[in-house]
């Protein structure tokens, strides 16, 4: 019984210790990992400023195509109209 008086104290100094170094170990994972969400954050941002700047240079090239369609298209109708114009 004496024995037992003994361990069990000191089995308790053990676990507490145990438990304030699971703690602390928690504490810094939870900062690392709060470290790493931050950075993942602050890297999405910044892919999707480079996105949106790439959609719009892509919007760009597309209106600028349309526009030079339209403007053969408008080209082409006036030659092949003066063209049979001048075959009549």
């Amino acid at each position: 019984m004496a024995a037992q008086f003994v361990t069990i104290p000191i089995l308790d100094a053990r676990l507490n210790e145990l438990r304030a170094e699971m703690r602390i170990c928690l504490m810094s994972l939870e900062n690392k990992l709060n470290a790493s969400i931050q950075e993942l954050k602050s890297d999405m941002l910044r892919m999707d400023v480079r996105f949106e700047a790439r959609l719009e240079q892509t919007k760009a090239k597309l209106v600028r195509w349309v526009f030079l369609v339209m403007l053969g298209n408008v080209a082409l109708t006036a030659g092949a109209t003066a063209l049979l114009n001048a075959l009549r």
